[in-house]
């Protein structure tokens, strides 16, 4: 799921909320922009191996 833009602190919050829910998140972006995306715990690694596969397709 990808979230709205939000400033640091906010995004910190969000960063220590996704993890207490056992899930995962990554900071996409850059300022004034940057945003959470949560995956489900493990798909992180998944969704980044994807993308790289398509790139270089």
């Amino acid at each position: 799921m990808e979230l709205a833009p939000r400033q640091p602190r906010v995004r910190k919050l969000q960063h220590r909320l996704v993890s207490r829910y056992r899930l995962e998140a990554v900071s996409h972006g850059s300022e004034p922009s940057r945003h959470l995306v949560i995956y489900p715990l493990g798909a992180e690694l998944d969704a980044a191996l994807a993308e790289e596969t398509e790139g270089g397709a």
